[in-house]
């Protein structure tokens, strides 16, 4: 009997747990699905197809390395116009513009999904690295830890209004 009652609460407290991820997992791909319309209202119905089709790999790789997806999305907004081909002046590639040698060895950074993924794994880095989110945002861009720089400014006050308008519904 006890063992019984035993399996029937295992299965409940799973079932909640499973839930719960399928609703942060809801949550975010529609907050990413509203910074997509938004970024792409004045573009191109490419652009917008373009965007939508990385939103899978956002999502996922964002919650898998428990770093939030508006700021993923964002980055790659801001990084790459949501464009998996783009190559910075430096040598960035992709839609998070990965710099990173330890990240290039690790994933094929060419490969869209991988970079999302690659970016993400950077980024929890960064924040735990650092003792800001802003920080970590300037980590991500520079390489230290830092809330200087009027690039970053800009960067981070996106990045808080889209938290603003995208999260409020």
């Amino acid at each position: 009997m006890t063992f019984r009652i035993i399996c029937v609460l295992v299965l409940l407290l799973s079932s909640i747990s499973f839930a719960q991820e399928v609703d942060k997992a809801a949550i975010a791909d529609a907050e990413v699905s509203r910074f997509i319309d938004h970024w792409t209202r004045d573009l191109p119905p490419k652009w917008r197809r373009m965007a939508y089709s990385h939103k899978p790999s956002v999502v996922h790789w964002a919650l898998e390395y428990e770093v939030d997806p508006l700021l993923v999305a964002r980055i790659i907004s801001l990084e790459s116009s949501w464009r998996d081909w783009v190559i910075g002046s430096k040598g960035e590639i992709g839609l998070m513009q990965i710099k990173s040698g330890e990240m290039r060895e690790k994933y094929d950074v060419q490969n869209p999904d991988e970079n999302i993924r690659a970016g993400c794994e950077l980024l929890e880095k960064c924040v735990a690295d650092c003792p800001t989110l802003k920080a970590a945002l300037g980590k991500y861009g520079t390489g230290y830890c830092t809330e200087k720089g009027s690039w970053l400014d800009r960067r981070w006050k996106k990045y808080q209004k889209d938290v603003e308008m995208f999260r409020r519904r």
